[in-house]
């Protein structure tokens, strides 16, 4: 009911209708369209077990297609630290390698957003080295504001000035790529 869901749809919605934008484009459709997805609660109340269970989970919990997961999608963080590499980024290093707790290797691709603390930098772990943290950029389109006005979005070069930035303290360039992020649109949970 929330940031989840959005990210969500705009993961794998796919309303094959609905209302267009201004360059016609759907806004039920999300950028892979009716991939299976499976939810892992790691911050929600009631799932109380650490980053190594929950990465485990990721990979030994099958999606409703059978198949079981290859990519961690990420919005979450624990302040920031002057863009340090440290012992949580290493564990999410480690857990890309391999996230299972069986005999058996099982590598897991992490995506976290690089997080909203502009200038003071990226939240941890994403100075992991070998996940991916994608920043937030302006969209092209206007939004209706729910509470009255329009929110307009004029160029996908504009990184928001909320988006966490690097680069590293290694030098390394963070977040490695950047999406819109600002004056987007996805689905709605129902009540």
């Amino acid at each position: 009911g929330g940031h989840g869901h959005l990210n969500a749809s705009i993961i794998a919605g796919a309303s094959p209708f609905g209302v267009l934008d201004l360059f016609g484009y759907n806004y039920g459709l999300g950028v892979a369209p009716k991939t299976n997805l499976v939810n892992i609660p790691l911050l929600k109340s009631g799932y109380s077990s650490s980053e190594a269970v929950a990465a485990n989970d990721t990979v030994s919990t099958p999606g409703p297609n059978g198949v079981y997961a290859t990519i961690s999608n990420n919005s979450w963080g624990f302040g920031t630290n002057g863009n340090s590499y440290e012992s949580l980024a290493a564990t999410y290093d480690a857990f890309s390698r391999d996230a299972s707790s069986a005999a058996t290797v099982h590598p897991l691709l992490f995506v976290f957003s690089a997080a909203n603390s502009g200038a003071t930098g990226l939240t941890r772990p994403k100075m992991a080295k070998n996940i991916i943290a994608v920043g937030n950029s302006e969209n092209v389109r206007s939004v209706n504001l729910s509470g009255g006005g329009t929110l307009t979005g004029n160029n996908m070069d504009d990184l928001s000035n909320s988006s966490s930035r690097g680069p590293a303290v290694d030098g390394r360039i963070k977040p490695e790529i950047v999406a819109p992020g600002s004056v987007i649109t996805g689905g709605r949970a129902g009540g």
